[in-house]
């Protein structure tokens, strides 16, 4: 999953330095930068200590309930080309 979802994380920093203001660029992308580590740590920690409680069965609807939040955010990111023409 990580070798087919790594490249979500280049096209997020492209688009983010799309959007973000030359001025506030630095600190823009090193947000992301740090809420995709930190996402990248908490959330297989967690889903680790559900399937450790619940069992081996819940890793499946976690991962699907992941990849389907990661599919709506990705709607909710302005699309940058409507920000050059504007």
């Amino acid at each position: 999953m990580g070798f087919l979802l790594g490249p979500s994380f280049a096209a997020g920093v492209s688009v983010g330095s799309k959007l973000i203001p030359s001025e506030l660029q630095s600190w823009g992308l090193s947000l992301i930068f740090v809420v995709a580590q930190a996402g990248g740590a908490i959330f297989p920690a967690v889903t680790g200590v559900i399937a450790a409680r619940a069992g081996v069965g819940t890793l499946q609807p976690i991962l699907v309930g992941l990849l389907a939040a990661m599919v709506v955010s990705s709607f909710i990111v302005p699309d940058p080309r409507k920000k050059a023409t504007q």
